[in-house]
């Protein structure tokens, strides 16, 4: 499989070499399109949720607790392995809270039904925990970005400087004197919207990144989470 300009190549110049539309590697599906990577990790990982889903609904959970805790501990983590690496897409975050939802409610229809980004509330404000895909996603990823700067590993720094040290220079001074492509890949068009979107947010600044963990940027992304209409006693 070729990327660059010779993602179209098929005749290598040694014989052993075959040439393949994809491939795999630790559980992530790679091709010279990223449209079509996308697709083809999401369908899979959703997928293998729908999965674990009707297993557990096979099951007899019968409180809404304990089916928040399935779906944290055992759905949630076919999601979120990939999730360290590639942007989720809005299609697919609905698509699984459907599930989640179905899931959810399913032996109480709408009795007593509240919504999920109330559920997503921590206990103390109201909710039962439920983890929010979109936010853990992006915590997950902007934290894996991070990494390589926290821990100066060179070969990784200037990769991400070339690609999006505009975005970055803020964090790790010089990034921005090296030289930048004309074109941004989509992938790393949407890690610079990411940054970008954390430094707006105040969830990293110049003086705390290195010391920002997924736990920490996660609970940002918490405090914006609705607050339950009703106050319980």
């Amino acid at each position: 499989m070729g990327i660059g300009r010779w993602k179209d190549r098929e005749e290598w110049p040694l014989q052993y070499l075959q040439a393949v539309k994809e491939i795999k590697v630790f559980g992530i599906f790679l091709s010279n399109s990223f449209r079509a990577l996308l697709k083809k990790n999401w369908e899979y990982r959703v997928g293998k949720f729908i999965q674990i889903m009707a297993m557990w609904s096979s099951r007899g959970v019968k409180t809404l607790f304990q089916r928040v805790e399935l779906v944290n501990v055992f759905a949630s983590a076919r999601i979120f392995y990939v999730a360290s690496v590639l942007p989720i897409p809005k299609y697919v975050i609905q698509r699984v809270e459907k599930h989640i939802g179905n899931f959810l409610w399913k032996s109480s229809g709408k009795l007593l039904r509240v919504s999920m980004a109330e559920l997503k509330n921590s206990t103390v404000k109201g909710g039962l925990g439920l983890l929010c895909l979109e936010s853990m996603g992006k915590s997950l990823l902007l934290s894996q970005l991070l990494n390589p700067l926290r821990h100066g590993d060179i070969k990784s720094v200037n990769h991400l400087g070339y690609w999006i040290g505009e975005v970055l220079d803020e964090l790790y001074p010089g990034l921005i004197n090296l030289n930048h492509p004309q074109t941004i890949p989509n992938y790393f068009a949407s890690l610079a919207e990411l940054v970008a979107e954390a430094f707006l947010s105040g969830t990293i600044d110049a003086q705390s990144w290195k010391k920002i963990t997924n736990k920490m940027i996660y609970r940002q992304h918490a405090r914006s989470f609705p607050q339950p209409k009703v106050a319980l006693d």
